[in-house]
């Protein structure tokens, strides 16, 4: 019944498009000529054999069910892009949102391990000397990662030890989440709610994880992070600048945490109880979707869902003309799985019928010496022929229609691609700079430097913090501890620890490492095989390790990103969703460079390392461009939405960083 409704709103609004207007109106119009003919055929019908009559009607009915398969095509098409789109966009924000979120698990677990903040909580009553480190401290972090609006720390007893928004060490907390028995667990808690400490009546997003020390409680860290600019920065990507699509974030019971329009989902406000489906339900002319996440690295947060909503007239209106442009061919090829075999092969079928009618019916005429039926004959022939051209058309504007449809879902894909990619490589880039600075692998490279007794000791507990970090960051194969002289220290995988004591094998990184000055600064390896990736091709970050005081290099810290997993991941969850399984199988998803290299894919048709002949289009890099072209890859033509990747907040923006990597979502054509 549900999908009955669908039909019949659709019908009315897909026939209502000028242009079908237009072709429906023809049918109508050489149907009723049709019929018309046929009735005056029957009065000059003597000694005509009557078969030959009752088969231009049947022939007449079968150009009538041609016409309703082509409209049944058509619907079929809307429907499917409208529920495509809105599934994409309904499971994208909350899996962005997820993905972002794992992260600050993460860190909060992380910097509760911090000995500066550990020494400053152990302080019953610090001093201006003391509190100017711990801020100097925090701050390095925030500015690193510039997701957080502040990080706060608290004493057992629940008052302000120090924090970064406000320095008022006699306020007192009195909120029920720091009551969580998950805290004395050594659990951390998420929290989304109001907040004492903060401005009243504002929900603020926290990550809170007790401080121990030799089984002690020293205190609370609290992670305030910036979720309604991190939100507002979702719907901005997929809006794509239309607002035809409404989206919220919303819990279990339906209350609006965040969305992109206030008038339908107003902040806080409760509105009815999602339940996240397949497929979307209509209400009031709108297609609705509810989605909860997919989870990433296994954690999948709040019970939080993802909806949104379009309005079906919307949705045709979007796609009711082609968006190809100009330098693509928008003819679609016989062998294209784009080409609709069937339709063109039933308008042919009939043409052929009706032509096989009137040619026995001219051989029955002259037989029966009966001239005057063959001006009916005639009248029936050129009204084929013009039914023939007229879904000829017809056929011709669903083929636009589906390559506008496939092209907005290569777009689709394309972008959040990019975004993701962007947004993963982002905290790469925070986490080798932060852990540059950790105290244990500063002393331990301090040791190396300076031969000191204590080395060895200190060689354990670096590795020891190196394997705390990847088994909470689990996006690594490997974090290296690498000294002046190119030494490798200590390593986080226990599987690789043969290379401890050995040579660092990429010099030329290594030493544009150590020309690094400041603290917010990185380097990037390209992306190449290497031995620490078992000589697959891999992105590594590297940060020097510094004495914080004058700044001398001790060493530097290397971390392995696993990217082959990793961007499959991306490519896999933000492919292009098509229902017809032999376009999906035509279809892929890759990220390239700008010379063609092809970093991932999500099918064995594109091999990472494989380099693409690319059109011109592509080897001039400008951040933020994307658009249409076409692409030869292996001797097949492809039509291909590309995005050329444009960073994330500051990264590859702001931080000298480089990095010309373009997101390919591409059909065979």
């Amino acid at each position: 019944m549900q999908h009955q409704n669908n039909n019949d709103i659709l019908t009315k609004l897909i026939a209502a498009l000028p242009e079908v207007k237009g072709y429906l109106s023809e049918l109508d119009n050489q149907d009723l000529w049709w019929t018309t003919v046929a009735m005056v055929g029957k009065i000059n019908n003597q000694n005509i054999d009557p078969q030959l009559l009752v088969s231009i009607v049947e022939t007449q009915e079968e150009f009538q069910r041609l016409r309703d398969k082509m409209m049944s095509a058509l619907i079929e098409r809307y429907e499917s892009q409208a529920k495509s789109d809105l599934q994409l966009k309904t499971q994208a924000i909350i899996d962005i949102i997820n993905r972002n979120l794992f992260e600050r698990t993460a860190d909060v677990g992380f910097l509760t391990e911090d000995q500066s903040i550990k020494d400053f909580l152990s302080i019953a009553s610090p001093d201006e000397t003391q509190k100017h480190a711990i801020h100097k401290r925090l701050a390095e972090y925030v500015a690193k990662y510039t997701v957080y609006d502040d990080i706060a720390l608290i004493k057992p007893n629940f008052t302000l030890a120090y924090s970064l928004e406000q320095a008022d060490t006699t306020f007192h907390f009195n909120d029920a989440f720091l009551q969580d028995r998950r805290l004395q667990q050594g659990q951390f808690v998420e929290y989304f709610g109001p907040c004492s400490f903060y401005k009243p009546n504002t929900h603020h997003l926290l990550y809170v994880k007790a401080i121990i020390q030799d089984n002690d409680l020293l205190g609370y860290l609290m992670l305030n992070f910036n979720f309604y600019d991190e939100m507002q920065g979702i719907f901005d990507t997929l809006n794509m600048g239309s607002s035809a699509y409404k989206m919220r974030l919303t819990d279990q019971h339906g209350t609006t945490l965040a969305s992109n329009n206030s008038g339908a989902y107003p902040v806080l406000k409760t509105q009815g109880k999602p339940k996240s489906t397949k497929n979307p339900l209509i209400q009031q002319s709108s297609l609705v979707l509810a989605r909860e996440t997919k989870g990433y690295e296994g954690f999948k947060g709040l019970p939080w869902l993802g909806e949104a909503s379009l309005d079906v007239k919307a949705a045709i209106h979007n796609h009711q003309s082609s968006a190809i442009q100009d330098e693509c061919n928008e003819q679609i090829d016989e062998q294209s799985p784009l080409f609709l075999h069937e339709l063109t092969q039933t308008n042919l079928m009939v043409k052929n019928l009706l032509l096989i009618v009137i040619l026995n019916g001219k051989i029955n005429s002259l037989k029966r010496e009966v001239s005057a039926f063959l001006p009916v004959l005639e009248s029936f022939q050129e009204i084929s022929q013009t039914i023939s051209d007229t879904f000829n058309r017809f056929i011709n504007h669903l083929h636009n229609v589906i390559l506008n449809i496939v092209t907005t879902k290569l777009e689709n894909s394309a972008l959040l691609s990019a975004e993701i990619m962007d947004r993963n490589l982002y905290e790469r880039a925070n986490d080798v700079r932060w852990w540059s600075l950790d105290e244990q692998l500063i002393a331990c490279l301090r040791a190396t430097l300076h031969n000191s007794n204590e080395f060895v000791n200190l060689q354990v507990k670096a590795q020891q913090t190196l394997t705390k970090i990847n088994s909470l960051y689990t996006v690594y194969t490997n974090l290296i501890l690498i000294d002046n002289d190119h030494n490798i220290i200590a390593v986080s995988n226990p599987s690789e620890s043969h290379w401890v004591g050995s040579k660092y094998q990429h010099k030329h990184d290594l030493e544009e490492c150590f020309k690094i000055t400041s603290s917010q600064a990185y380097k990037v390896s390209d992306f190449s095989c290497s031995p620490y990736y078992d000589n697959k091709p891999t992105y590594i970050y590297y940060a020097p390790v510094k004495e914080s005081k004058t700044n001398q290099n001790l060493g530097a810290i290397a971390i392995v990103f696993d990217s082959e997993p990793q961007f499959k991941a991306i490519l896999d969850d933000f492919a292009p969703d098509f229902m017809r399984d032999s376009l999906a199988a035509a279809s892929f998803s890759a990220f390239i460079d700008s010379k063609g290299h092809v970093i991932s894919s999500n099918t064995n048709n594109v091999q990472a390392g494989q380099k693409l002949k690319l059109p011109e289009k592509l080897t001039k890099f400008t951040a933020g461009e994307h658009g249409i072209v076409e692409v030869l890859i292996n001797d097949t033509l492809y039509l291909c939405y590309f995005f050329m990747s444009k960073g994330y907040r500051e990264f590859k923006n702001e931080d000298g960083y480089s990095n010309h990597v373009i997101a390919l979502a591409g059909i065979r054509k």
